[in-house]
Parts: structure tokens; C-alpha cells; sequence
């Protein structure tokens, strides 16, 4: 592997979602030349990772990675846009003339319903982000240890 810093590239905030879209570095082989000679050793065989566990690990990380941050995306990007839907619906369905009293009302009433009418949603939405999260942390307590 290499010794390189790894740099992960951030993106703007996504207009609907806003959450940032990550194109994560990833470990490549170094294309230096080796400090031993390549005839020391039996052609494609990886010491220090004979059997591929090691890229398994780092392609299975990836994956998992990469599927959290979509979960994440199409759950917020869906949340967000309903939500600002739905509030602009109240704010129209308020009768002219509207007052600011009239205006705070209605969305402190939308807020309130809102927050119930979503809360098993996102009481099932934090459980699967805590199982991924959790079966990230594993992977990365593996490829550290193993």
C-alpha cells in the first residue's frame, strides 16, 4: 500500500437534500518502483495480503460507504421536498388579508403536526442509520485489526 495521504473531495450542498456529496480518496497500489528485487518473490503473491481479505475489506467499506451516503440523500431529498411542499401549502391556504399573526400561526400549527405526523419515520430512519453506522464501525475495527 501506499504511504500517501488520503483526501476526500467534498462537494457544494445539495439544493433539496443539503447534504454534501463526498467522492471519497481510495487506496491504490504505489506505481514506485519496489525497494527489493521483484525476482525475490513468487510472481502474484501479496504478502501482506495473501488470500485478498484485506481488499475484500477496503471494496466491502467502500460499498457500505457509499450505500449509507445514498440512503442518507434519498431520505433527506424526500423529507425536505414534501415538507417545503407542504409548508407552502398552509402558507397558500391562509385567507387574505393575511396578518404576520396569521402567518406564525399557521406555521407553528404545521411545525406541530409536522413534527407527529413524521416522528415514526424518522424513528425508523435513525434505527437504519444507527445499523449502518454501526456495521461501518466493524468494518473499519476489522480492516484495522485484521
Amino acid at each position: 500500500r501506499t504511504a500517501r495521504q488520503l483526501h476526500d473531495l467534498v462537494g457544494p450542498p445539495d439544493p433539496v437534500s443539503n447534504l454534501r456529496k463526498v467522492v471519497y480518496d481510495r487506496v491504490e497500489e504505489s506505481k514506485t518502483p519496489h525497494p527489493y528485487s521483484v525476482n525475490e518473490f513468487p510472481p502474484n503473491t501479496n504478502l501482506t495480503d495473501p488470500d485478498g481479505a484485506q481488499a475484500r475489506l477496503d471494496l466491502e467499506w467502500n460499498i457500505a460507504r457509499g450505500r449509507l451516503d445514498s440512503f442518507n440523500h434519498h431520505f433527506w431529498a424526500d423529507n425536505n421536498a414534501r415538507f417545503h411542499e407542504e409548508k407552502a401549502d398552509v402558507l397558500d391556504a391562509v385567507p387574505e388579508p393575511r396578518t404576520p399573526e396569521m402567518l406564525e400561526q399557521a406555521l407553528s400549527d404545521f411545525y406541530r403536526d409536522w413534527s407527529v405526523a413524521e416522528t415514526a419515520r424518522q424513528k425508523l430512519y435513525n434505527r437504519s442509520w444507527h445499523k449502518s453506522n454501526r456495521y461501518l464501525l466493524l468494518l473499519a475495527l476489522r480492516k484495522r485489526y485484521e
